[in-house]
């Protein structure tokens, strides 16, 4: 996906996109989170608290999932509104609000032309992207 936070992440690097490294790492990124996450509510488990110890945890590793992802589309952010609405954490639900706005300008032809004209950013001219653009017309043909 050309206009994704993690392509974007990728390009800031100096990698051209997503590498098959820059995945790995997010794999392992994930993975990561996933264990702390787990870890986390275990130990919290049964602790006299406000909100169960697993709604923080799995709100973690929802956004995370999400942050992620090599291809986005503005519609996972549903996947996170739910756990933010119940975690009662103001930074969690700004994060998941501006996770969301930042989906929504990336698919707007809008974010595309800023992008391209003002931040001088073409995601799909790099050598990953072309990589990208070909890759893509074989699984639609």
């Amino acid at each position: 996906m050309p206009f994704g936070l993690t392509n974007d992440l990728g390009l800031a690097l100096g990698l051209g996109g997503v590498t098959a490294k820059l995945r790995l790492i997010l794999q392992i990124v994930l993975a990561a989170g996933v264990v702390a996450a787990s870890v986390y509510a275990w130990l919290m488990r049964g602790r006299e608290r406000e909100t169960p110890a697993w709604l923080p945890a799995a709100a973690a590793v929802s956004l995370l999932l999400v942050l992620t992802l090599t291809w986005v589309m503005p519609w996972y952010v549903f996947w996170v509104l739910p756990l933010a609405a119940l975690l009662r954490a103001p930074w969690f639900r700004l994060a998941t609000i501006v996770f969301g706005i930042s989906l929504l300008v990336i698919w707007t032809p809008l974010g595309q032309d800023f992008n391209h004209n003002v931040l001088h950013l073409h995601p799909t001219r790099t050598a990953v992207g072309k990589q990208n653009h070909a890759y893509l017309h074989r699984l639609l043909k």
